[in-house]
């Protein structure tokens, strides 16, 4: 099971309706990523504001009181750098009952009766994985000043007979000039 550093923030009332939202919650727990509950708005822009950076914001629609409630805090998490993706849980008893503004503003929209929470699951366990791999894109282009996002990398280790192999997924290793076997002094240079 891979281990994602980005934990996901999931927006929920503690009680009430909420049920399926916390099996998707079991879910990115069983598929590896960190999941941290907040149980009102307050604390969703508290924890996204002083918490780590975060791989995705799951909202439940029955945590908010209004439309415009969602927009602030959606607007709020928008001006994070990074900004992670938003993603609404709706589990109301018609898909029509969550504005279309709001459904539209999100990364993502799943209406919980419909969609299982595995599938949900594995959705933003994509979302959260692009999102890494967008800001270790950006990590590389600042690192070595290469903005071309189309840039592979890749590193090397020294093998027992001393031949260097490559390791790892291009997309996520950096490669750095080895020095030349004469280059290497015992004791340092």
């Amino acid at each position: 099971m891979q281990q994602y550093p980005y934990p996901v923030l999931l927006a929920e009332p503690e009680f009430g309706p909420g049920e399926a939202t916390w099996a998707v919650a079991e879910r990115l727990m069983a598929r590896g990523l960190g999941v941290i509950p907040a149980q009102d708005t307050a604390g969703v822009t508290d924890t996204m504001t002083t918490g780590p950076d975060f791989g995705a914001a799951l909202l439940g629609w029955n945590l908010f009181r209004s439309e415009d409630e969602f927009h602030e805090v959606v607007d709020e998490i928008s001006a994070l750098a990074p900004r992670p993706p938003v993603v609404l849980l709706s589990e109301t008893a018609s898909e029509q009952s969550v504005p279309l503004s709001a459904a539209r503003r999100a990364d993502g929209f799943f209406w919980l009766p419909a969609d299982s929470p595995s599938y949900v699951a594995m959705q933003v366990e994509h979302l959260v994985r692009s999102h890494a791999d967008e800001l270790m894109a950006q990590f590389l282009a600042e690192l070595t000043g290469d903005p071309d996002p189309d840039t592979e990398w890749i590193s090397y280790l020294p093998g027992p007979g001393g031949d260097l192999a490559a390791v790892g997924d291009a997309s996520r290793c950096l490669a750095l000039p080895l020095p030349a076997r004469g280059d290497l002094v015992p004791g340092g240079n």
